[in-house]
């Protein structure tokens, strides 16, 4: 989902009907809808804060910034008995970017420390973390016995992990690392590859991954905790697919690109049509539909019940683009 991720600077915790559904109470049947809006707030000296994961204990991990541009982040841990929280970095680290990517119910962190704009060959210019209460910020490289580039994306309930390393100046390769039994690679996923890359992974060991090829291709795959394969298209007639979460019962959801001509024949002129979705184990596949006033969705992850978080986008109103949830079993809006 990289290509697509945009920066959301308005930051809060919502609580509102998703946490009914997920209660098991009966939306319709409520006289109203009471929505609490938490500010998260920003680390000292920090002017924005961009949340990128919350665990099912509503503990939320991110990053942080400053004035913008090629100015250092840093990651933040944010609970509501104790608020935002620093994360640190590497010791001895002399890269200027820290990003949290995701958390576990264990409150397990993983994310990435890089040199924020100044990409230098011949060096190490990005390398993982893990973090907990107990042991503070380890450098994920330390684990898996590799100082080279390491990038990671996403951790599950059991700890592994999934991330992608590259020797200096090399391709990325896709691992997963077990606590338990190390790391396993990947591989490549198609004929004359030049990268992968994971994407997510879900509580069965499912991991989302996408392939690139030497003519500049790419391709979306789901690898099963078995290493079986299956290539994850998106919606009919689309130039590309972003895939981006994946659930616990195999729901994959993703963004479709039209470009030129849109998923109706229509001509797009120089603009480009996203179109999120989401796709069923069995290989069916929903369009989620714009919300009123906006021509394009781009959804951002998926839960266990199919409700679909993401962002609203509008070439017509160029209006900030408001965050949406989707039920798919409702197929509506809230």
């Amino acid at each position: 989902m990289s290509n697509l991720k945009t920066k959301m600077q308005n930051l809060a915790v919502i609580s509102s009907t998703s946490v009914l559904m997920t209660l098991g109470i009966n939306v319709s049947a409520t006289a109203a809808i009471v929505y609490d809006i938490t500010d998260l707030g920003t680390l000292p000296d920090q002017l924005y804060t961009i949340p990128n994961d919350i665990n099912d204990a509503g503990q939320v991990v991110g990053r942080t910034g400053g004035n913008g541009g090629f100015s250092p982040t840093r990651s933040f841990f944010w609970s509501q008995e104790n608020r935002i929280t620093d994360l640190g970095i590497i010791p001895g680290a002399y890269l200027n970017y820290s990003a949290a990517e995701a958390i576990n119910n264990s409150g397990q962190v993983v994310g990435n420390i890089g040199r924020l704009g100044l990409i230098k060959p011949n060096e190490v210019n990005i390398r993982a973390f893990v973090w907990s209460r107990e042991t503070g910020v380890r450098d994920f490289g330390n684990l898996l016995n590799f100082f080279g580039n390491i990038n990671v994306n996403d951790i599950n309930n059991a700890g592994q992990v999934v991330g992608s390393k590259s020797a200096v100046n090399g391709a990325g390769r896709t691992f997963l690392w077990n606590p338990e039994t190390g790391v396993t690679e990947f591989g490549n996923f198609i004929p004359n590859e030049t990268s992968n890359a994971p994407i997510a992974i879900n509580n069965l060991g499912q991991t989302l991954v996408v392939a690139y090829s030497e003519s500049g291709y790419y391709f979306n795959f789901l690898r099963s905790s078995d290493g079986s394969i299956t290539e994850i298209n998106g919606l009919p007639n689309s130039d590309g697919t972003d895939l981006a979460d994946i659930n616990d019962v195999g729901q994959v959801v993703g963004i479709s690109t039209y470009i030129g001509t849109g998923p109706n024949g229509e001509d797009l002129g120089t603009d480009d049509a996203f179109i999120s979705f989401v796709r069923s184990s069995n290989g069916s596949i929903i369009a989620i539909d714009p919300i009123p006033g906006y021509e394009y969705t781009l959804a951002r992850g998926i839960n266990n019940l199919g409700q679909v978080v993401g962002q609203s986008y509008s070439y017509v109103a160029q209006a900030p683009a408001p965050a949406f949830f989707w039920s798919s079993k409702q197929h509506r809006y809230t």
